[in-house]
């Protein structure tokens, strides 16, 4: 159950990065975003 909140977030923001305009500045936040949430399923 408690997964379910992090992998939902990856996934929106995989979608988020996807939709916006490429930026490397953009894509830093968005790596660190999948990085706190990989780290709170573990």
């Amino acid at each position: 159950m408690m997964q379910a909140h992090p992998v939902e977030s990856l996934a929106l923001a995989r979608v988020y990065a996807s939709v916006r305009p490429p930026s490397y500045a953009r894509d830093e936040e968005v790596h660190g975003i999948l990085m706190s949430a990989a780290s709170q399923i573990d």
